[in-house]
């Protein structure tokens, strides 16, 4: 009895102590701040056709999912082993807020380079307090105690990754997405497949099932100083690693963003409280890039025939509103650069892109103009042209109309497509 008796006061001294640690932290995290404290991950956008790319992988055309199958072949690329259907398709997910249009059009894309994508989670992978070093000293949990308290508070801000960056990449014969353990170790794949992939230093290259390598060298899409996106420089056989099979050349593009880009910055957030004599308080939370504005709503005098009365909004401090809620400061902002494919190497053959601008200022927007293939002899073998158009002169979201596929000494073949609402498309 005795000993039952002392085993019980030690379990509520050590229940004490662990509570009286929980309320010690609360305590020090809710002096800095004001009652209701909401945290947003930190975003990194992708270029539209990175975008575009990764939904093919993440919402797969398939019968189960309910996305059918619109694809357009437009040519083949065949060096040696390998084979690069160029297509045109159309993902019939629908659009999403602030989501662009890619070359070809909204919801098209246009299938024809690999490339790696990454979507940052966190911090980049390969920072300095990112997923692969996060076994040395500078990323263990401190001994001290106010230092622990800081090294938490910066993985919720996320200054210290916690979670690996997801890394989605697109083959001629596929494609699939996935994780890194750590810097030496291959992706990996989710769900598995035979694809191996690795990144060494700031470059990639994949090898597939076949054996056939596909090196991602030099040419990036970034966000300020992050990689967003890996573009495939070259291809080599399994069995003969040289000459290159296959090689790509890209235009890099430099673009300022703003959050409000590709980040609804005018979210707007009610609370509902209540007074001590029970009677209801709102606050308005409007976000900005700038800051955050407070409100207090209250009811004004009735107008007219409407027994509903009219809304006043005070400007309040958030220590009145009680509330913190992150900026936009969250949302990476700065420069982006993006890529366009330029012209195909293949087996002497050449296959050139190039664009047009559309739209005017300040929607106007660049779509694809035209490819051309030529043989070894400089003649020319193919000529796709796009025909790509604004929805209306209110938004830069843009909409493929046609396409034409022609061949010297061969009819053309043309694929036309109507949209609905043309006029009352939002910008969004």
């Amino acid at each position: 009895m005795n000993n039952l008796y002392t085993n019980k006061k030690i379990i509520l001294k050590r229940l004490f102590l662990i509570l009286s640690a929980f309320f010690a932290v609360l305590s020090a995290k809710g002096q800095s701040e004001d009652g209701i404290k909401l945290d947003v991950p930190r975003l990194v956008p992708l270029s539209p056709t990175a975008t575009a790319m990764v939904k093919y992988q993440s919402y797969p055309v398939d019968h189960c999912t309910g996305v059918p199958n619109i694809t357009i072949p437009l040519y083949d690329i065949v060096a040696g082993e390998v084979t690069i259907p160029v297509t045109l398709s159309y993902h019939a997910s629908g659009l999403k807020p602030k989501e662009g249009s890619g070359y070809a059009g909204a919801g098209w894309t246009l299938n024809l380079e690999p490339s790696i994508a990454r979507q940052v989670i966190g911090v980049a992978d390969n920072d300095y307090y990112g997923w692969f070093d996060r076994y040395f000293s500078q990323n263990t949990v401190p001994g001290d105690e106010r230092d622990r308290l800081i090294y938490y508070g910066e993985m919720v801000d996320n200054k210290r990754d916690t979670r690996p960056d997801k890394f989605t990449y697109k083959l001629p014969g596929g494609g699939g997405s996935g994780y890194f353990s750590d810097r030496s170790s291959p992706l990996i794949t989710v769900p598995h497949n035979s694809d191996v992939v690795r990144y060494v230093e700031s470059d990639m290259n994949i090898t597939d099932g076949n054996g056939v390598k596909y090196l991602f060298n030099g040419v990036h899409e970034t966000m300020n100083d992050i990689i967003t996106r890996w573009m495939c420089t070259s291809i080599c056989s399994a069995r003969y690693p040289h000459p290159t099979l296959v090689s790509f050349q890209y235009q890099t593009l430099q673009n300022q963003w703003e959050p409000s880009a590709y980040y609804n910055l005018n979210d707007r957030l009610v609370f509902d409280e209540r007074d001590k004599d029970g009677s209801p308080k709102l606050y308005l939370m409007e976000q900005k890039s700038g800051g955050n504005n407070y409100y207090q709503i209250t009811a004004g005098r009735s107008s007219g025939s409407s027994s509903l009365p009219n809304a006043n909004k005070e400007s309040v401090s958030s220590y009145v509103a009680n509330m913190s809620y992150p900026s936009g400061s969250y949302c990476a902002e700065g420069r982006m650069s993006t890529t366009r494919l330029a012209q195909v190497n293949f087996m002497g053959n050449r296959l050139s892109v190039s664009y047009k601008a559309v739209g005017e200022v300040p929607n106007n927007t660049s779509v694809l103009d035209k490819m051309q293939v030529t043989d070894e002899n400089g003649e020319l073998v193919r000529t796709i042209n796009f025909y790509v158009t604004p929805y209306n002169g209110k938004t830069s979201l843009t909409k493929l109309d046609s396409v034409r596929i022609s061949a010297p000494g061969v009819e053309s073949q043309t694929y036309s497509f109507r949209y609905v609402g043309v006029n009352s498309f939002p910008s969004i």
